[in-house]
């Protein structure tokens, strides 16, 4: 399974999502194949608003439209450290899961329009969903959170190679190597990899707070395209590391939905 990539393939992916994606009742892929983005609407009738939405995403942020606010002030948060964490690939993305706390003062949370949101999970797409005048990045960050009413709001970080690792990020390496050693044609999303530690806090202030960030209210960029999400889009990109990103790549592959404000480019 084990893809080496230089600098010029690493280029090459960026190139050539999945915050909570519906059960797979219709199956759908990041192709051009007929269960590829432009059809996700017509595979279920569940799925329609993909097709039909009025508030999809992803979207190029930095476009003229007055939906978009850019937002200089943190977000509002409290994150608190997991350690029952565990990770794997899902069929769609690299994914990141832990058991809520019953505590709730040990949850995470952002606070948005003054409404407070749980994390829940976070996951990744390559290379990034969202573009900033039309440029993307390697990767995406998705930090998905959930109200009591059950309204979403999510935290979007870029993601900028570095040649030095982030070590805040080599479970996704150990994730890899594990799904490496697996035997040929097992089913690598039965493989799930503990984290003994997620320093959330550590995360939260490398994003300076989830500052300077573009807000607007938008969707799923999974099947089944629920909108009504309440996007924040951070500016300042996280670091990531060579290795780890070709281990991400190695792992998921091109996962993003083309931008829904240009269709098709």
């Amino acid at each position: 399974m084990k893809f080496t990539l230089s600098i010029a393939a690493v280029a090459l992916a960026s190139i050539v999502s999945t915050a909570f994606a519906a059960p797979d009742s219709a199956h759908f892929t990041y192709g051009t194949d007929d269960a590829g983005p432009q059809h996700w609407g017509d595979l279920s009738p569940l799925w329609a608003k993909c097709k039909t939405g009025q508030q999809q995403s992803p979207i190029d942020v930095k476009a003229e439209k007055p939906s978009v606010k850019f937002v200089k002030d943190p977000i509002k948060y409290k994150y608190a450290p997991v350690t029952n964490a565990v990770i794997g690939y899902n069929g769609h993305a690299v994914q990141v899961d832990w058991t809520q706390p019953a505590n709730e003062a040990a949850a995470s949370w952002i606070e948005v329009a003054g409404k407070k949101y749980k994390l829940v999970q976070f996951h990744f797409h390559t290379p990034s969903e969202h573009r900033v005048s039309n440029r993307f990045s390697e990767g995406e960050l998705h930090l998905v959170h959930r109200a009591d009413d059950g309204t979403l709001a999510v935290v979007g970080l870029f993601l900028e190679l570095r040649i030095t690792n982030n070590n805040w990020f080599n479970w996704i390496t150990d994730l890899d190597r594990k799904i490496d050693r697996l035997a040929p044609g097992s089913d690598t999303t039965k493989t799930k990899l503990p984290i003994k530690k997620l320093d959330l806090p550590a995360l939260a202030k490398a994003a300076k707070g989830f500052a300077n960030r573009w807000t607007y209210a938008g969707s799923l960029t999974t099947p089944p395209c629920t909108e009504g999400v309440a996007w924040n889009v951070v500016k300042a990109p996280i670091s990531f590391g060579l290795k780890q990103f070709n281990a991400l790549v190695d792992l998921e592959g091109f996962n993003s939905r083309y931008i829904m404000d240009r269709p098709g480019k």
